[in-house]
């Protein structure tokens, strides 16, 4: 079976405090980097709005796609970057550190999220070659250290929200265009 945690990292804490605290950090980056999204969507689709349409009703419409495409996205869980603003971490205690995994649909977030104080890229796959800038011994060690919090566990359990805590960063509900608007008018 392969193995494939691109999104893994590594934080150099053990209180559980320090984590939240990261997070409630983090949030507003989300908020904001979300809210890029939206807008991005909707000046896009503003190009196509209809001869008659007034700007008002073609932001309506726009709204009613935006949350059936991200409401459809989130139904079948399928991949859909140009309307997913979610953001959500997995944590497993580990010795003195966390290991984790970020789940999110754009890497600039995640490269974001590894910016933090006392965070770093723990990533590990076993289905190609390892990274050239780390040596044997620590791909390794990460096999080890990602072994003992997805395998190896109490639980025999091998999914990670089964077996860590999960925090989600962004709103689950998504972006709400309304509020956006209103606090973008």
């Amino acid at each position: 079976m392969s193995t494939k945690i691109y999104h893994g990292f590594k934080i150099n804490t053990s209180s559980i405090s320090k984590v939240l605290e990261m997070v409630e950090t983090f949030r507003p980056y989300i908020l904001e980097e979300g809210k890029k999204l939206y807008k991005n969507f909707e000046d896009h689709l503003l190009g196509y709005k209809k001869i008659n349409q007034t700007k008002e009703d073609a932001i309506k419409d726009i709204r009613i796609k935006w949350l059936t495409a991200w409401w459809e996205m989130k139904r079948t869980q399928q991949r859909l970057p140009l309307v997913d603003t979610l953001f959500s971490i997995t944590i497993f205690p580990l010795d003195d550190y966390f290991l984790g995994i970020v789940y999110t649909e754009h890497d600039t977030w995640y490269f974001q999220w590894l910016e933090q104080e006392n965070v770093e890229d723990y990533a590990y796959w076993n289905n190609s070659d390892k990274p050239d800038k780390l040596t044997d011994e620590e791909w390794d060690e990460r096999y080890k250290n990602w072994s003992k919090v997805l395998l190896d566990n109490k639980q025999g359990q091998s999914l990670p929200a089964m077996c860590g805590f999960s925090i989600d960063i962004a709103d689950p509900n998504g972006i709400d265009p309304i509020i956006f608007r209103k606090e973008n008018d």
